[in-house]
């Protein structure tokens, strides 16, 4: 089968395969076990509606070295933000798909490229 396109939701995907079209079809192929080559798939992939899923992950600056953990997601609809902690201070951190760069899922990280100085706010 070959994949058209994934949507990520939190820890689970919905995966659209080329040629499976109907209700039918899908459901001959749900919760079946999926094998695929990881390098395939855009572990960049990030979906804003799942944002608030990433509660509890851990967010790497691989610029700055920056690395706190995901308290909460704050839906502010003009610039949603992770709300993370450091050094006994609140750290904001704007939900932007152009700052993440991969997520490892299983390890529950997202490496970003933050705006230098972003952090020290």
């Amino acid at each position: 089968f070959f994949i058209e396109e994934i949507r990520p939701q939190g820890d689970t995907a919905y995966i659209k395969f080329e040629f499976v079209d109907s209700e039918t079809d899908a459901a001959i192929l749900r919760s079946k076990p999926l094998y695929a080559e990881a390098n395939k798939f855009d572990t960049r992939a990030f979906d804003l509606s799942s944002a608030p899923l990433f509660n509890g992950y851990r967010i790497v600056d691989e610029i700055s070295g920056f690395s706190a953990t995901i308290d909460d997601f704050i839906d502010n609809p003009a610039n949603p933000l992770f709300l993370t902690h450091i050094d006994n201070r609140d750290v904001y951190i704007p939900v932007h798909e152009d700052f993440v760069l991969r997520i490892n899922r299983r390890k529950k990280i997202i490496y970003m490229k933050l705006p230098e100085g972003l952090t020290e706010l």
